[in-house]
């Protein structure tokens, strides 16, 4: 039974909310952080979408609106705003020079250092249920990492000792309850494999004071629906997720799904 939220209680720094179970009166407080990395993920992704409206705008009166057209960009594009404004400039420019290859079947690209992109004419056929039939489409390719090839990095380790480290100082004054930190994984580490958790977990001591670790986080379950998927990382790597669907018709509230591929993915 939901008692209250802390973080709204002052003075010191507290955790996100309690809990009460009603059969036993015992307590469950809940803290929860967001694991991000790279850090400058949310900067890198608002520019590579900033640079995708430029282009967007450029193309739009040179696009014949009854055909299908993907460009692939990447999802990492930093520096300065005048410098991404000049790169999507360039981009738009060399589509509309090659605009008549490209409904000849030609695939335009470039290989830019770190500004790769690709652009083509598609069957209307091939695009994603959720994507229009035609007009512009825009792709944001993520580019390989260090977990990719089971590496975490010094800063990423140093990132997780310090939210392990938060969430112990706002567990201090709830001794009595069992307290439990909840994960919200996202860029790199969102969709991290069983193994990638354990070089994770295993790179600092967890407070005694943290109880369970979970990740939990929204996204989608099927096709056409959305909702939550959690699972427990700490004391024990379940090789189970727990799903809840907004539409609970669709999904059961707490739906066991395995992943013994020691694969964390949908």
């Amino acid at each position: 039974m939901f008692l209250q939220r802390l973080d709204k209680t002052g003075p010191t720094p507290q955790p996100e909310a309690s809990y009460e179970d009603a059969a036993t009166g015992r307590m469950l407080v809940i803290e929860r952080k967001s694991l991000i990395w790279p850090p400058n993920f949310g900067q890198q992704h608002s520019s590579s979408h900033e640079v995708a409206d430029i282009i967007d705008k450029e193309l739009a009166p040179a696009l014949d609106a009854g055909r299908a057209y993907r460009l692939t960009l990447r999802d990492d594009l930093t520096g300065r705003r005048p410098e991404l404004r000049r790169y999507a400039a360039s981009v738009a420019q060399a589509i509309k020079q090659r605009l008549e290859a490209v409904h000849h079947g030609e695939t335009v690209r470039a290989r830019w250092p770190n500004r790769e992109w690709l652009f083509c004419e598609e069957p209307a056929s091939e695009r994603d249920f959720a994507e229009p039939t035609t007009g512009l489409v825009f792709q944001f390719d993520v580019p390989h990492s260090d977990l990719d090839y089971g590496v975490v990095s010094d800063g990423l380790k140093a990132e997780w000792k310090r939210l392990i480290t938060a969430a112990r100082r706002k567990f201090e004054q709830h001794q009595s309850a069992k307290c439990v930190l909840v994960i919200d994984p996202y860029a790199d580490v969102r969709w991290s494999t069983d193994q990638t958790w354990r070089l994770i977990l295993n790179s600092h001591d967890i407070p005694t004071n943290i109880h369970e670790i979970w990740v939990s986080m929204h996204t989608m379950l099927t096709e056409l629906h959305c909702g939550w998927m959690q699972k427990e990382l700490w004391p024990h790597l379940s090789n189970h997720q727990l799903q809840a669907c907004h539409d609970p018709t669709v999904v059961a509230a707490e739906e066991r799904v395995n992943t013994d591929d020691d694969n964390f993915a949908p």
